[in-house]
């Protein structure tokens, strides 16, 4: 059960919070700061939030929600 919360948490985190940058030359959406030898701006998403840091958030919060869970 807390496998499938933590992908649900990790798939929430990653879509409201997750930065992602477009790149100025071809439009593409990626997660680089850099595309096509350029910088890229920032798209939507925090700028703190990385895929590591969702990853960590994720992992941290699903830990202690297992914890919490075997504990009842």
């Amino acid at each position: 059960i807390s496998m499938n919360i933590c992908c649900f948490v990790d798939t929430m985190f990653g879509s409201l919070f997750q930065v992602k940058y477009k790149c100025d030359v071809c439009g593409l959406i990626t997660e680089k700061e850099e595309h096509c030898g350029q910088k890229t701006t920032v798209y939507s998403g925090i700028k703190i939030f990385n895929n590591d840091t969702v990853n960590l958030t994720c992992s941290f919060i699903c830990g202690c929600l297992s914890t919490i869970l075997f504990a009842l």
